[in-house]
């Protein structure tokens, strides 16, 4: 037997309510996944170390634009250009397991290691074509922009070293990796520009060495003994030398 509810209403009741739409707000859930919207702008740059806009707008376009064919993982599965990037910053930035980096964002370990593997490869086949020293026309430019800054003439570059912490390599020679600080690093030399542009990098030296072996060994002091940089100036931290 069937029953027709609206048979038992009042006919004397009014009912114009159930006429009304009420409109309830709709809820957004965000995918979580989705680091660009799901982290603010201090959140991402804690997690990433890089602001939204240098992945979107640099990072991205410099690893990807020639490699858009780098879409798929062994299985087939398609992982998107800006996942890759950010998965492989995230393992750059915390140095956690892969494991632990494929959780946060969703993937498996397996995942990880190709993506990782992938963008390191193509951010070092850019290596060439972003990290150099500006060739002699745009060697005034550079002078003048470092001179806005400081008001010092003449400089083309600023040059030091940092130490990169890293895990004991282990071995016998796993001790030359301890900085004067006691912690395990590399020390690195970076030349840099006026608008922190890398010109030359050296990343190959254990925490133990100074920076004055660095810098002796190193392609800067080659181009300088050269001549191939006369009449300019690097500035060394607190100390500068004139190229003559």
């Amino acid at each position: 037997m069937d029953i027709n509810y609206l048979d038992y209403l009042d006919d004397d009741l009014n009912y114009d309510w159930l006429e009304q739409t009420i409109r309830v707000p709709k809820r957004y859930i965000r995918d979580m996944q989705n680091s660009i919207e799901g982290f603010s702008d201090l959140q991402f740059f804690q997690r990433f170390r890089f602001p939204k806009y240098i992945v979107l707008e640099i990072i991205l376009p410099m690893i990807y634009l020639d490699n858009m064919d780098c879409n798929f993982d062994r299985r087939g599965l398609k992982i998107d250009n800006i996942t890759k990037v950010l998965i492989a910053l995230r393992f750059y930035a915390s140095g956690n397991d892969q494991r632990v980096n494929g959780d946060t964002l969703g993937y498996s370990q397996a995942s990880v290691s190709i993506v990782v593997k992938e963008v390191s490869g193509l951010l070092a086949k850019c290596g060439k074509k972003w990290i150099r020293f500006p060739r002699a026309p745009n060697l005034q430019d550079t002078k003048e922009q470092f001179y806005l800054i400081g008001e010092f003439p003449g400089v083309i570059g600023a040059i030091d070293c940092t130490h990169v912490p890293i895990k004991s390599p282990g071995g016998d020679n796993a001790e030359i990796y301890r900085n004067r600080k006691g912690w395990m690093s590399l020390n690195v030399q970076i030349v840099c520009g006026p608008k922190m542009q890398i010109f030359d990098i050296v990343c190959r030296w254990p925490g133990s060495v100074h920076d004055s072996r660095i810098y002796n060994n190193s392609r800067v002091k080659l181009l300088i003994e050269s001549n191939a940089l006369a009449g300019n100036i690097f500035i060394y931290i607190y100390i500068y030398f004139n190229i003559i």
